[in-house]
């Protein structure tokens, strides 16, 4: 395969820590998770009203 230009250049593309980024995205969706479940049982609907339903 050869660039645009026509020439022989080789592009090369690294990418780093991706797993690392994802493990910490993973990590901080899950504390989210545990935060909403939190807050929900503390509520202990005797309302009726869940602010996340608006969400």
């Amino acid at each position: 395969m050869t660039a645009r230009g026509g020439d022989d250049t080789v592009l090369e593309v690294r990418i780093d820590s991706t797993l690392t980024e994802a493990r910490q995205q993973a990590t901080v969706f899950r504390q989210m998770l545990a935060e909403i479940g939190r807050r929900r049982g503390h509520e202990g609907g005797a309302s009726g009203y869940d602010p996340l339903d608006d969400l």
